[in-house]
């Protein structure tokens, strides 16, 4: 396996950690719905923990491509801290 391969496996498996939180959230919230017949949340307290959720994922998702590929990193931060290459803010230039 390649370590482009292994990268972007990496990757991938933590961005979809934050889809697990929702996975997660909606199991425990039906599961005590059809046990008990009652939301274990009030309205308020469901909608704030779905946005919440939903930051997570969405702020999860950008710092995992920005941790993970040095390319992406480049990009957005202007240097890789971790780059062996020879482009502009690479180990080897700085030395």
């Amino acid at each position: 396996m390649t370590r482009g391969v292994m990268r972007t496996t990496l990757a991938a498996f933590l961005i979809s950690i934050g889809s697990w939180l929702f996975v997660c959230f909606f199991t425990y919230f039906f599961s005590v719905l059809l046990r008990t017949g009652r939301s274990p949340f009030t309205k308020l307290q469901f909608s704030l923990i779905f946005r919440l959720l939903n930051v997570i994922n969405n702020v999860l998702t950008a710092w995992v491509l920005i941790a993970t590929f040095s390319k992406v990193r480049r990009s957005v931060l202007g240097y890789s801290v971790l780059s062996t290459g020879s482009g502009p803010g690479s180990v080897r230039e700085s030395q």
